[in-house]
């Protein structure tokens, strides 16, 4: 059996949430909204597909719901986390130089309420990053995840 779904563009992981369709909510491709994630959280993202059909239910984030449409002032807090980015980026890159550590750091971005940062690198074989994210998280003030993507991604 399948079920409906909404897939929105999470700002901070970078990757599709797929979270049960609610019609009573009215949203389109392309809206901006902010919805619950799987921590009870709130995140931003864009609507990328809205009532499609999925028979693969352990994809869907059934205790994820889109609480509102973003506000202007929802969309002034993503941005000024956004200009913090190309810093964060060089920083991030400046300390995995610093431990010699074989990574390309290519993305970087912070939660909707601010307290996390998402950092996102390619890198050939396994990285030892607990001293990096030890650092990371003193300089920046803030819950580090590291996610490392490859060709398959």
């Amino acid at each position: 059996m399948s079920t409906k779904v909404t897939g929105i563009l999470s700002e901070f992981s970078g990757q599709i949430i797929e979270i049960p369709f609610n019609e009573k909510v009215g949203i389109k491709v392309g809206d901006a909204v902010v919805f619950r994630d799987a921590d009870e959280c709130e995140e931003y993202g864009i609507v990328k597909f809205v009532s499609r059909d999925t028979t693969d239910k352990e994809k869907v984030l059934f205790s994820s719901a889109i609480l509102r449409l973003a506000s202007p002032h929802d969309l002034q807090k993503v941005e000024t986390h956004n200009e913090n980015v190309e810093q964060t980026l060089r920083s991030s890159k400046k300390l995995a130089s610093k431990y010699d550590l074989d990574m390309q750091v290519f993305r970087a971005s912070y939660s909707y309420d601010g307290k996390k940062l998402h950092v996102t690198f390619t890198a050939e074989d396994r990285v030892d990053f607990r001293e990096l994210v030890k650092e990371m998280a003193a300089l920046f003030k803030k819950q580090i995840y590291l996610r490392q993507v490859g060709p398959r991604d």
